[in-house]
């Protein structure tokens, strides 16, 4: 077969900048993770222990991992490469090679449905339709394979290799990668919290930001800050685990002080008998100096 050296499903990333090892590193285990799903369903195994996927090699220049499945029973890592059988015809190996890259094909078009999922340029109507669909686990999932572009830019494919064809089956830039990392959030705050009041996209107004670490529980925070479109007076504000570095980044950016900007986020709201007592920041898109006409 001509892929005799070429594994069949190849993840290419191209960063603007250098990723950190464990993102690369969760960014992987997510799809292997996606990948047990699959097997079993699909039938290639019966069990999350004979669900693997094998990285065959790892290319210099661009990132550029080579995945191949264990699922046929008495095929090496080398004959599923090449297609050849333990002691079998070249025929049968032939039939398992085809074996093979229907696998990878359908595995890799799964992922391309997890991750449009959440991709769209419409977030609010993106995230109703996957929280009727998705899981937390697909969440994070999404939300570690697409993190290392969303964070780093560049762009992010995932192909597979069948004879001398490449095909492209899912394609991510910079921005999309944005989208599914910010939709998947959200739906995954949806997901575990299901009561909870939530407003996307509101001007935060800070009252207090004192250094020190964000709270992301309890009674009290030393944050407090005014959104109001809720309510006029400042209440304690809280961070999700998401974005525990957000208070750390305001300060870097604009010192000590950050209370003539306003920033946007999307928010929790608690309320006791109606009244709101605090909030929880759960996104952000940005910030504006107050002054800015524009």
């Amino acid at each position: 077969m001509s892929t005799a050296k070429v594994p069949p499903l190849q993840v290419h990333i191209e960063p603007n900048e250098a990723i950190e090892l464990g993102e690369l590193n969760s960014s992987l285990v997510a799809i292997a993770k996606q990948y047990k799903k699959f097997a079993i369903r699909e039938g290639y195994a019966t069990s999350n222990s004979d669900a693997k996927l094998l990285v065959s090699s790892v290319s210099p220049g661009s990132i550029d991992i080579g995945l191949i499945p264990e699922f046929i029973e008495g095929l090496s890592t080398a004959q599923i490469i090449t297609g050849g059988a333990a002691g079998g015809t070249a025929l049968a190996g032939l039939a398992r090679g085809k074996e093979v890259i229907a696998a990878v094909t359908g595995f890799a078009g799964e992922l391309g449905k997890l991750l449009s999922m959440f991709k769209s340029p419409n977030g609010s109507e993106k995230s109703a339709e996957a929280s009727k669909e998705a899981t937390v686990s697909d969440c994070n999932d999404a939300i570690a394979i697409a993190g290392p572009i969303a964070n780093h830019g560049g762009s992010q494919t995932i192909n597979v290799h069948n004879g001398d064809i490449y095909q492209p089956v899912v394609v991510l830039n910079a921005k999309d990668a944005e989208d599914i990392v910010s939709n998947a959030r959200g739906v995954k705050a949806k997901l575990k919290f299901p009561e909870q009041e939530r407003r996307q996209r509101v001007p935060l107004q800070w009252e207090a930001l004192p250094r020190g670490d964000p709270k992301t529980e309890g009674a009290r925070s030393p944050d407090k800050g005014i959104i109001e479109e809720i309510d006029l007076r400042p209440k304690p504000v809280f961070f999700s685990d998401e974005y525990t570095d957000l208070k750390d980044t305001i300060l870097e950016e604009h010192g000590e002080n950050p209370y003539t900007r306003l920033y946007f986020v999307d928010v929790e709201v608690s309320r006791v008998r109606g009244e709101v007592v605090s909030y929880r920041v759960t996104g952000y898109h940005g910030q504006t100096d107050m002054n800015d006409e524009d």
